[in-house]
């Protein structure tokens, strides 16, 4: 089966941005994928921790995303060599 690479590294940086929202912060952090993420901290240095398990965490979260587009992609192709995709690409109606 063939695998495809839905992202490409290099077209990204990773990059984040903490800005106070009343009483919280808001983390907003993607990484050099282009995955992103927003959530809200209670304060800076907890918005820290959790930026920098986000890059830590970056090429465990690329490779289940990998492993899902390629699952995807060969269920489709299954679907294409048994004929089940014929008029309707998606054959749900």
């Amino acid at each position: 089966m063939d695998n495809i690479n839905i992202k490409d590294k290099n077209m990204y940086k990773r990059n984040y941005n903490i800005t106070p929202s009343g009483e919280w912060f808001k983390v907003e952090v993607s990484d050099e994928y282009n995955n992103q993420t927003t959530v809200y901290e209670k304060n800076v240095i907890q918005a820290s921790i959790f930026i920098n398990k986000w890059f830590e965490d970056t090429e465990k979260r690329e490779e289940k995303h990998q492993l899902l587009a390629n699952a995807i992609y060969g269920c489709t192709k299954l679907d294409e060599e048994l004929g089940l995709l014929k008029d309707n690409r998606d054959n749900l109606d």
